[in-house]
């Protein structure tokens, strides 16, 4: 699972992510969403990627600012009805707030 919870009083800048899928399915896809979602309100999308190749690494032009106390996770879905494997990263770097 590529999952994190933003502590208390930090913010995270996150500049890239990769998403790598292991379905050996001719004509098969992934749909990798990144997923944000603020303490007490629901998940949305930051990013949706479809996945044909192996891998795919994606950068965000401008980092993506998350705030303290938000969850985020990747998730995904493949366009086969089947068991895959999906790995997923993200990166950025986390500051804490001064008060």
């Amino acid at each position: 699972m590529a999952v994190y919870t933003v502590p208390a009083g930090h913010t995270l800048y996150i500049s890239k992510g990769t998403a790598t899928h292991g379905t050996d399915t001719s004509g098969a896809y992934m749909t990798v969403r990144f997923m944000a979602r603020n303490q007490g309100s629901v998940f949305r999308t930051a990013t949706k990627i479809d996945l044909t190749n192996v891998n795919i690494q994606f950068d965000f032009e401008q980092p993506l600012k998350i705030t303290e106390k938000t969850d985020i996770e990747v998730r995904a879905v493949c366009s086969k009805n089947q068991d895959n494997a999906l790995a997923a990263t993200f990166e950025g770097i986390l500051i804490r707030e001064t008060i």
